[in-house]
């Protein structure tokens, strides 16, 4: 091999990493015997690194308005597929302060709105929108109005 050397603790933190850029630097050094050698090592371990791929989404396009926020919440999202979601209201240390939704949806654009009834107090919250596995959490800004009007 021309000036190539193995590190084990490399290739052990990252063999998928170590064996593609070894394949990579041995196709532009034109040394094609040394990179067929390695194909078949390369293959078995990017398959099992292919296997590890992320899933579709589930939740996509959330928005959470008016922000800040009054007395209702609005939000919006669509679902791949009909499945079971929860939507709190979190405060900065990631305790739930309010249950808005736990249930079961159908998929596509989900519209809800809820109301607050001023039950928070001025500051900063998140909305934590949870269906199976997956998270989507936004930040939200809660302020109360002297007329009790939504920005």
């Amino acid at each position: 091999m021309k000036n190539f050397k193995w590190s084990y603790s490399f290739v052990k933190k990252g063999a998928v990493a170590m064996a593609a850029c070894f394949a990579l630097n041995m196709a532009v050094a034109n040394d094609w015997n040394s990179a067929s050698a390695l194909s078949s090592t390369s293959t078995s371990m990017l398959a099992v690194d292919a296997s590890s791929q992320p899933k579709a989404k589930n939740i996509t396009n959330v928005k959470v308005f008016h922000n800040p926020i009054a007395n209702q919440i609005s939000v919006a999202f669509k679902l791949a597929q009909s499945s079971e979601v929860n939507i709190r209201i979190m405060d900065a240390l990631g305790s739930e302060v309010m249950n808005l939704m736990q249930g079961s949806l159908e998929e596509g654009v989900q519209n809800l709105l809820f109301d607050l009834n001023s039950n928070l107090s001025e500051g900063f919250y998140f909305v934590r929108i949870t269906s199976g596995t997956e998270v989507i959490i936004k930040r939200v800004s809660i302020r109360k109005t002297s007329d009790n009007q939504s920005f």
